[in-house]
């Protein structure tokens, strides 16, 4: 029933449920401790958390987070124990975002009770308000510091075209995107290019890859 709910998720992807590619073949598979999955232009590996020598966790970098509705959250930690925690980079003005989160959002409702996913938003609104306006639509932790965002977008290669003068055009994908982390290092576990690939990113994500799941306080 779960992998039902899933594909009709996703847009009626029925040869593509969550980690299957067409022809049967696994999306990922777990090698020496790292996860290979598909991402965008082919077979994207993903490096586990213990891959390199994490300098700090990932809380850490991220520094101060906001609830959905825009209130302290005090303790991260339990708020993402037991979840699998991705980046979201999006914006309120882009045609794109607007058309791939509804799925997003079922997808994440339809995994709640098997594989519970945790959304922090990377905005690229331009405001503050505009941004906290689109987390509470969407459910998102969000970042209370624009320069942890800025440094994210730099991080990861993830901005708006718009952002050109400010960040360059060295990027390897607009918004929306997906960077699915690890607790430690803001490891980067797999990378979803919903500009380009759209709701067809969802039935690729890694969800039972046992090193996105967040350690419970």
């Amino acid at each position: 029933a779960t992998r039902a709910m899933l594909l009709a998720v996703v847009g009626g992807l029925v040869s593509r449920a969550v980690g299957v590619l067409p022809g049967g073949r696994l999306a990922w598979t777990t090698t020496s401790g790292r996860v290979l999955g598909r991402g965008g232009g082919g077979v994207l590996q993903m490096a586990s958390a213990s891959s390199a020598a994490p300098s700090s966790s990932s809380l850490e970098q991220l520094g101060p987070l906001l609830s959905a509705d825009s209130d302290p959250i005090a303790d991260a930690a339990a708020a993402f124990g037991g979840k699998r925690v991705a980046l979201y980079f999006g914006a309120g003005w882009c045609p794109m975002c607007a058309a791939f989160e509804p799925s997003l959002v079922a997808f994440r409702a339809a995994v709640e009770n098997r594989a519970p996913v945790a959304l922090v938003y990377v905005s690229s609104d331009g405001d503050d308000a505009a941004q906290r306006r689109r987390a509470k639509q969407l459910g998102c932790v969000q970042l209370a510091d624009e320069a942890t965002q800025a440094a994210l977008k730099r991080r990861f290669g993830v901005w708006a075209g718009r952002e050109a003068g400010t960040f360059g055009s060295g990027r390897r994908s607009g918004v929306p995107a997906l960077v699915v982390i690890g607790e430690h290092g803001l490891t980067e576990l797999q990378f979803l290019p919903a500009e380009a690939q759209g709701t067809a990113v969802l039935a690729d994500w890694a969800l039972d890859a046992p090193e996105s799941v967040w350690t419970r306080p």
